[in-house]
């Protein structure tokens, strides 16, 4: 996926080893100009963080914060596409392409069938639950993909290959997938809960639950992220049909819809 921890030194690996490069389609233009890329999604976040109470000081501590990783970014343009269903031969083994966004929109996992073993990237970690980030439409006029929404599904599906042993993007190898997947699903239901809790006393902007829930954050990536968290929660709640958002003096507050 194109976060920058995954993809910041890939012309430089590229160049040293002499490998091809594939990813999804989705993550080419964060590899061919990351920062170019960053400021077509920032009006994007701008408006989200106004409608949504967040102040100007915090808004502006999140994009100080996305600058200071830019700079790991390496152009690179010659990566080739991988969808799902292209099979990928290394390793002694050929893989399947599975798209599992969710963490980011263009985070892929490989499947290997016969030894069934998942290299897993970011959606699936041992320890940590991996955040359902903020993303704009992936085209004008489109609604605002719901991550958590995506993640969920998409941890359903992996947990249905049962696989022997997953591979994580960061951390130790594990097995157990299904007992994972359901501890995380109970989570998330769990987490909406406290949230909805949260709007039974009165309507909230996305801040005033993000500083609800996340009372303890301080520095601008984790204020992103506890957005990212509790958008996606409300996302959850709002499919089940249990909250809903109105239009207020500019700003969108989200209030039981029971």
């Amino acid at each position: 996926h194109h976060h920058v921890d995954h993809t910041g030194l890939t012309a430089e690996l590229a160049a040293r080893s002499g490998a091809k490069v594939f990813t999804h389609p989705f993550n080419l233009p964060w590899l061919a100009d990351y920062n170019a890329t960053r400021a077509e999604y920032a009006p994007f976040y701008r408006r989200l963080f106004r409608e949504s109470g967040v102040p100007e000081q915090i808004t502006e501590e999140i994009e100080r914060a996305s600058a200071a990783v830019a700079h790991w970014a390496q152009p690179f343009s010659s990566a080739q596409s991988l969808q799902e269903g292209n099979p990928i031969s290394f390793a002694g083994a050929v893989w399947e392409v599975y798209h599992t966004p969710g963490h980011a929109g263009g985070l892929i996992c490989l499947w290997e069938p016969r030894t069934r073993i998942l290299l897993a990237n970011d959606h699936m970690l041992k320890d940590l639950s991996s955040n359902a980030i903020l993303e704009p439409p992936e085209r004008p006029g489109a609604q605002r993909p719901r991550r958590l929404l995506d993640y969920m599904r998409e941890l359903k599906r992996m947990s249905k290959l049962n696989p022997t042993l997953v591979l994580p993007g960061h951390g130790e190898p594990f097995h157990g997938v299904a007992r994972l997947v359901e501890e995380r699903l109970s989570f998330y239901h769990n987490r909406a809960q406290s949230l909805y809790e949260i709007l039974k006393a009165r309507p909230l902007t996305l801040w005033q639950l993000t500083r609800a829930l996340f009372p303890e954050l301080s520095v601008g990536i984790d204020f992103f992220l506890g957005l990212s968290e509790v958008q996606g929660h409300l996302d959850l709640l709002e499919e089940e049909g249990r909250v809903c958002a109105r239009s207020v003096d500019e700003l969108l507050l989200w209030e039981c819809a029971e």
